[in-house]
């Protein structure tokens, strides 16, 4: 028994073109390829989602959510191509298509440490050990070293050896480290 059916896309010449184009080629990202194939199918078909997902080998969530980026699109796209179809040539239209089928931005979780924190936690690692206000028998800092003196000094309440440690290797503290030498 089919299940009910969606809004159909109806895809222009040159929209099936790109992302054909898009779908073929070797150099495109894969999550790239398989929405463009999505879109095509949905469009070759005219069936509902679950059929285009069991057709496809994929989630029906997947489909579900890209006919409707896709519908929500293309009416600019539309726009773009008949407002200036010889002014955009078929690489900044291939862009157009490959930003609609990216991925939206995610929010993310919040910041853990203040920027001051960060900064503070990473001159730890630039001090000179005979000039530092710590008196602390080692003889240069590790991660681990960095993160008690942290602690020690109130600059965070607790953080991970882990995360001093990528912060350290090359993550926010290689500007400061690279700059002092």
């Amino acid at each position: 028994m089919p299940g009910p059916q969606p809004s159909p896309i109806e895809l222009t010449e040159r929209q099936q073109r790109t992302l054909a184009r898009i779908a073929c080629r070797e150099t495109s990202e894969q999550r790239l390829a398989r929405r463009s194939r999505i879109i095509l199918e949905i469009a070759a078909s005219g069936t509902n989602n679950t059929q285009v997902a069991r057709r496809l080998g994929i989630h029906v969530e997947q489909v579900r959510t890209w006919r409707r980026r896709w519908l929500e699109a293309s009416p600019r796209l539309r726009a773009v191509e008949q407002e200036a179809e010889e002014e955009v040539s078929e690489s900044e239209f291939t862009q157009l298509v490959a930003a609609i089928l990216s991925d939206t931005p995610r929010p993310g979780g919040p910041a853990k440490f203040l920027p001051e924190q960060v900064v503070r936690v990473c001159a730890i690692a630039c001090e000179k050990l005979e000039e530092e206000e710590s008196s602390r028998p080692i003889s240069h800092w590790t991660p681990r070293e960095v993160r008690d003196e942290a602690i020690a000094r109130g600059i965070v309440d607790d953080i991970s050896v882990r995360t001093v440690g990528r912060w350290l290797k090359g993550g926010l503290c290689s500007p400061i480290v690279s700059s002092t030498g």
